[in-house]
């Protein structure tokens, strides 16, 4: 994320933070909506799921993490990206093969 962030810089777009970034578990119940954790923004919180975004001027993400209390009790992770330009769409084409990597990073620094 150091790289990206530098790496954006020139053409002016969101320093994110880092992945690291991200508050303790005591701390999870205190969260709200417009708290940061990691390089995202909460948008919302409700029993099961928690929406996160990233709002630039190339594009918005938007991240869905639900919790499936189901008989084998997992996560699901899904994200939605917005292009607003041809920059964003740009941005895009490296990222689009790391996302699984960034988002196993993610989720291996919850405990």
């Amino acid at each position: 994320m150091s790289i990206r962030n530098f790496a954006v810089g020139f053409f002016h777009l969101k320093n994110v933070g880092n992945l690291s970034d991200v508050p303790s578990p005591a701390a999870a119940e205190n969260l709200r909506i417009g708290d940061r954790v990691g390089i995202f923004t909460i948008r919302s919180v409700c029993d099961k799921e928690v929406l996160l975004e990233i709002i630039d001027t190339h594009l918005d993400v938007v991240l869905s993490v639900y919790r499936d209390d189901g008989s084998f009790p997992k996560l699901k992770v899904i994200t939605m990206v917005f292009n607003h330009n041809v920059l964003g769409q740009l941005y895009m084409l490296p990222v689009a093969p790391l996302h699984k990597v960034i988002v196993r990073a993610m989720l291996s620094n919850h405990d």
